[in-house]
């Protein structure tokens, strides 16, 4: 993945999020538990607000696109927050030649040439619904 920082946040709060991309039967799933916070953080599009040091840092280790859910070649990592009224998602993203970045102004759907983190959340834990 490239170098972006991405807080996004949510008005879904769920106790465990797992993250699943479609993966093949040689790949193992790995599950992310979101840590419960007392009070809404401060979203500056950063990660510098201090419930953040709280969560613990997990590594992406997939990519779907421009490769078919191989090996991450950038390094992206996840953190994951909740409180009462919304769940938190922080990614740091690394770049070894940050010249490559791609990002455009763009309608909400024409996302899928630029660079991006997309979070899949199976609630109902079936591999077939989820929210992304």
């Amino acid at each position: 993945m490239r170098f972006v920082l991405l807080t996004f946040f949510s008005s879904i709060c769920f106790l465990t999020v797992k993250a699943f991309p479609q993966i093949s039967s040689n790949q193992q799933k790995f599950v992310i538990s979101a840590v419960k916070v007392s009070r809404d953080i401060n979203l500056t599009g950063t990660l510098l607000d201090p419930l953040w040091r709280t969560a613990p840092t997990v590594q992406c280790p997939y990519e779907i696109q421009p490769g078919d859910n191989i090996p991450a070649a950038q390094k992206t990592w996840v953190k994951i927050l909740y409180n009462s009224r919304y769940l938190y998602l922080g990614f740091i993203c690394k770049d070894t030649d940050p010249s490559t970045i791609r990002a455009h102004v763009t309608d909400r759907d024409k996302i899928f040439e630029d660079d991006f983190v997309i979070a899949i959340i199976d609630p109902f834990q079936d591999n077939q619904r989820a929210y992304e």
